[in-house]
């Protein structure tokens, strides 16, 4: 837990001048920061993450590990809060993975400059608790998203699904919202507008088959996109999904890459 002023005098002053330098040297960029509450695991979760970072051969990094505290703090070169809040989910996802049961509870920011982090560390993160009893990544400040963002609805019951497309397609400038079955789903498509529909087919409550033929008879105006990205690989239900008048069907598992053309060429 890191929320005293006197938890914080020995590990910001070091943290503040390693950003500094990092922000001095390249003026013009942002900087991501991941920070990673680890617990007793500090130094096992360090390689794990020092590796990972290594083999992505397009991220620069530097990485501070505070034992005291229990924190490692990632910086990310010329990461904006986007790109950095996507590395958090990759990492955590990794860490979950390697060390099954522990809850991985990350904070995330990106500064522009070193006078940022003063803010950064002196007042949210003083505010932040970590070390709970489940996993969460958590914004230290607000990110701000274009006007004219197209709105998405993700609609699946699987949280980890929900949270990578959340994270990926709020990078690629969506505007990202999510439901984990066809009822919640379908409640919010009634009280509010969506460009597109992200569904998978395998649904609590109502099937996808039925919660298509649900968002088609609403008559909507205009009418959203529907692209079902789904595990069932069976060719009558994909041909029978595109009757039914879907614009797009992708399988599980899926490139980002891909997914990314073909909601553009949705729209």
């Amino acid at each position: 837990m890191l929320h005293t002023a006197e938890q914080q005098s020995e590990f910001v002053p070091s943290f503040k001048q390693t950003v500094h330098h990092l922000c001095s040297n390249d003026p013009e960029h942002q900087l991501g920061i991941i920070f990673i509450h680890a617990g007793s695991m500090g130094r096992a979760w360090e390689g794990e993450i020092s590796n990972w970072l290594k083999a992505e051969r397009t991220i620069s990094f530097e990485l501070m590990i505070e034992d005291s505290h229990h924190l490692i703090a990632i910086m990310l070169r010329r990461a904006a809060l986007d790109e950095t809040h996507y590395y958090a989910l990759q990492l955590k996802m990794l860490l979950e993975q390697k060390f099954a049961g522990q809850p991985i509870v990350c904070a995330i920011a990106a500064v522009a400059d070193a006078a940022e982090i003063e803010e950064l560390i002196e007042g949210r993160l003083a505010e932040l608790t970590v070390g709970g009893a489940y996993s969460d990544i958590r914004v230290l400040h607000d990110e701000l998203r274009p006007m004219d963002a197209r709105r998405i609805l993700v609609v699946d019951h699987d949280e980890s699904v929900r949270e990578f497309l959340n994270i990926w397609l709020t990078m690629k400038g969506y505007e990202v919202y999510e439901a984990e079955d066809a009822y919640s789903a379908l409640d919010r498509i009634h009280s509010e507008p969506f460009d597109l529909i992200l569904t998978e087919l395998n649904l609590y409550g109502i099937n996808g088959l039925p919660f298509i033929s649900h968002i088609q008879k609403m008559n909507l105006n205009p009418a959203p996109k529907i692209v079902i990205l789904s595990e069932q690989r069976v060719e009558q239900t994909i041909d029978y999904c595109y009757q039914q008048g879907v614009n797009d069907y992708i399988t599980k598992p899926f490139s980002p890459v891909e997914l990314d053309e073909r909601l553009s060429r949705c729209f």
